[in-house]
């Protein structure tokens, strides 16, 4: 960390170090003493400030935890309590000032940065909490600070500056199963939910970031370009889950309507039965429009499996995984 200090002037300082001459003597030892800065005149000479922030009482760095999002009764980040590793202490004093704060988050080709907040630091030993408020995101945190320090008898001000972006990690923690799936709702909820978790039912990794799936997928539904989640999505379960759902019950209209364009060139081809359309469902969720479950005949008279088993095989196994558990035989990893 680079620390840059501002020095605001001092008059009466200033008219003391006029007053100060050069020694006379050409001893080196005289020389020296000379070259010393004088406390009389600078009196931070004899001030020591950290160089770092610390949480609680750990340095700090890349891969400290200075927030954690917190699973219920519905997601939210803890505060940061912060200090300095070495606390102002008289004959010094922080005087008030304002530290910006915000989260970043940049992996698998995000760029997410929550809304700045600004934190009035007032305690003159320079600790200062952030309370995150309505904001819930991870990544790690950026913050900047210009914090003025006094000398008390002298009354003389010297700004000490910060500008971090690579310290400080905010993780998340996940919410338990049976939260979950009560969130979810119907079992067909619950199913697409298992088959997209990784690990089952958790929104998070085992270092605390969203769970990730490639190309796109993030979190317990695996919310991907379609459409692209946004960032309290990836670090929010609830949301997260919320969109999950309003994507596999919007596909359902779509892969209804779709059905529906084929059967008006195919006029002979019966509906699909309710047990068809699960398998369609399920496999439009993962698929979306580059291939779906179903399709006619070359007669045009009846619905066959989509030859291609990357339209297909999503869609039997989550009719599998449902079946199990109705049947009271939920595969491994379910409960």
């Amino acid at each position: 960390m680079k620390k840059q200090e501002t020095k605001i002037a001092d008059p009466a300082a200033q008219k003391d170090r006029k007053a100060i001459k050069s020694p006379s003597s050409s001893t080196k030892k005289k020389r020296l003493r000379a070259s010393v800065p004088d406390i009389a005149t600078d009196p931070f000479v004899a001030f020591s400030l950290g160089e770092a922030h610390v949480f609680i009482a750990t340095p700090l760095a890349a891969g400290v935890i200075v927030s954690t999002i917190t699973p219920s009764p519905a997601p939210r980040m803890t505060q940061t309590v912060c200090g300095l590793t070495t606390p102002v202490q008289y004959p010094f004093m922080v005087l008030p000032h304002v530290v910006t704060v915000h989260a970043e988050y940049s992996d698998h080709g995000r760029n997410d940065a929550s809304p700045t907040i600004n934190v009035n630091a007032t305690a003159t030993d320079g600790s200062f909490t952030v309370d995150w408020g309505s904001t819930v995101q991870g990544g790690h945190w950026v913050y900047q600070r210009q914090m003025p320090v006094r000398h008390i008898p002298s009354g003389a001000v010297k700004v000490y500056s910060w500008a971090h972006a690579d310290k400080g990690d905010i993780r998340g923690q996940n919410p338990d199963q049976g939260a979950v799936k009560t969130r979810l709702g119907s079992l067909e909820h619950q199913v697409v939910c298992f088959k997209e978790s990784r690990p089952k039912w958790c929104q998070f990794g085992t270092d605390g970031l969203p769970s990730f799936g490639a190309p796109n997928g993030f979190g317990l539904m695996q919310l991907d370009n379609g459409p692209t989640p946004t960032a309290r999505e990836i670090w929010d379960w609830q949301q997260n889950l919320d969109a999950g759902v309003k994507k596999y019950e919007d596909g359902k209209g779509t892969v209804r309507q779709h059905y529906k364009n084929v059967k008006a060139i195919h006029p002979n081809i019966p509906d699909l039965t309710d047990d068809q359309l699960r398998f369609a469902y399920y496999q439009y969720y993962n698929a979306g429009n580059n291939g779906f479950y179903w399709i006619p005949d070359s007669a045009g008279a009846s619905w066959v499996k989509n030859p291609n088993a990357a339209y297909t095989d999503y869609g039997d196994e989550a009719v599998r995984f449902e079946d199990l558990v109705k049947a009271g035989t939920p595969p491994p990893g379910w409960n």
